[in-house]
């Protein structure tokens, strides 16, 4: 790619695209351990991420993202806890056309007034397109 190449948001076209790492940051008025309870217990995660049906599994949380305005599928697995200061989850989201891997990272840091700077680093963006050979049915018209 060219310097003088527009940027787009996945730029390598071939068979896994990759993305710019997103990076969000806020004040929080709760202290870290309330902030990490929201990142952590599933009927919380429903209550910010987006209303959804969550599945708790031992390793992370699976939802059905259409719920809440996503392709599909989402599963998270963690990949590192360390109470109450940061998480990090493989993050794979499925739509039936593609996979999109990611790994989605929560830092918490306290601030001098008791709350939290919370930190969301979204990135390591992998995304692939399904196979051409999934072996379903392919609907054909009929000439007329």
């Amino acid at each position: 790619m060219t310097e003088d190449a527009p940027m787009t948001m996945l730029q390598d076209r071939a068979s896994e695209e990759r993305a710019k790492d997103l990076v969000f940051e806020c004040e929080l008025e709760a202290p870290p351990a309330k902030v990490w309870r929201a990142l952590t217990i599933p009927d919380y995660v429903a209550a910010w991420l987006a209303p959804m049906e969550l599945e708790r599994k031992i390793e992370g949380l699976s939802f059905d993202g259409k719920a809440g305005g996503l392709a599909g599928r989402v599963d998270c697995t963690v990949l590192a806890a360390e109470p109450p200061h940061r998480l990090r989850y493989a993050w794979r989201e499925e739509d039936g056309e593609s996979t999109l891997d990611s790994v989605v990272t929560f830092e918490l840091d306290p601030i001098s007034d008791g709350g939290t700077l919370l930190r969301i680093t979204h990135g390591d963006f992998v995304l692939k397109p399904a196979a051409a050979n999934l072996n379903e049915p392919v609907m054909m018209l009929r000439a007329a």
